[in-house]
Order: C-alpha cells, then sequence, then structure tokens
C-alpha cells in the first residue's frame, strides 16, 4: 500500500538502503523557549511513509528530524538513548506494534501516532498514552501541529515528572 503526503516519495529514493535505525548526529540545544529545534524520530516500516514525513518536517525551522526506524523494538531502544522530544510512531510495527513501543516511549517523548487502520487503534489502547493521533494518508498541516502540541504534552510531563517520584 503506498501512503502519500503531498509529494512523490520516489524523489527520495536514495535512502532505500536505510538500515532499521538511521541516526543523524546533532547536539542537543537549548530548551524550546531559547528556541530549541523539536528533535524528532520518525518510526514507519514504509520507507516512503518515512521519506513523506521528513519531508514535511525538514521544511519547518522550528524542527530536526534526527533518525529513523522501520520497527517498534528499535524505536524504544533509540528514545531511550537518544531521547527525542517527540516520536512520530506507526501504529502497526513488525519486532513491536507501536501501541505497545508507545508506552515505553511516552514516559519521555511526546508521541504522535499515525496508522492506516484508525479502527485497530481503539483495540489497543494505544489513544491512552499518545498526544496526537493522525491517520494515513497524513495532511502535512496537521502533522506539524501534532508534533508541536506534542512536544508541548512531552516538556509538561517532563516538568512535572520529578515532582510526582518520591524518594523511598
Amino acid at each position: 500500500m503506498s501512503h502519500r503526503v503531498g509529494f512523490d516519495p520516489r524523489e527520495y529514493s536514495d535512502d532505500v538502503s536505510l538500515p532499521a535505525v538511521r541516526l543523524r548526529r546533532t547536539s542537543p540545544q537549548a530548551s524550546e523557549a531559547t528556541n530549541r529545534k523539536i528533535r524528532v524520530l520518525i518510526v514507519d516500516d514504509d520507507i516512503s511513509v518515512r521519506s513523506a514525513l521528513e519531508a514535511v518536517l525538514r521544511l519547518q525551522p522550528d524542527v530536526e528530524v534526527i533518525g529513523f526506524s522501520g520497527d517498534g523494538a528499535d524505536a524504544v531502544v533509540f528514545a531511550e538513548r537518544e531521547k527525542p522530544d517527540v516520536v512520530v510512531l506507526d501504529l502497526l510495527l513488525p519486532k513491536m506494534d507501536g501501541a505497545e513501543a508507545a508506552k515505553s516511549i511516552a514516559v519521555r517523548s511526546g508521541v504522535v501516532m499515525v496508522s492506516g487502520s484508525p479502527e485497530y487503534s481503539h483495540k489497543t489502547g494505544a489513544l491512552d498514552v499518545v498526544d496526537a493521533f493522525l491517520s494515513k494518508p497524513v495532511d502535512p498541516q496537521r502533522l506539524v501541529q501534532a508534533v508541536r502540541r506534542a512536544n508541548r504534552a512531552a516538556e509538561s510531563r517532563r516538568r512535572l515528572l520529578p515532582r510526582t517520584i518520591k524518594a523511598p
């Protein structure tokens, strides 16, 4: 099944040889209050969808795509190691589905869930831990809005987290 996000993904055919996780080394900058870019991990098993999502986000001056993954298990490892601000996560993934991955990722990062099968999300409980849910094909403007909203939600959780955990 082909997914489009307002451009021809064949323009990005050089990305076909991507490993399961591709990391763009960037140094985290200051907080959003000082105009820091939102660091985003894109997770989808369809390379054309990953490329399309990247193309949309790359046009935003406040967003930086720091890596890619094609499965949920690798996404969890990547998110723990690189601590992206937001993870754009497909619902149906190999190794570990997006709903299960979101439960681990949402503790630290904002989660924007995307799916070509939105009816499946209600069965998994995925909506309980995500900040936004978008159906494929993803509207570019809604994607950008969802990433920004998920980033704000994750920042709020990170500020509250130290206060809610009490030492034994």
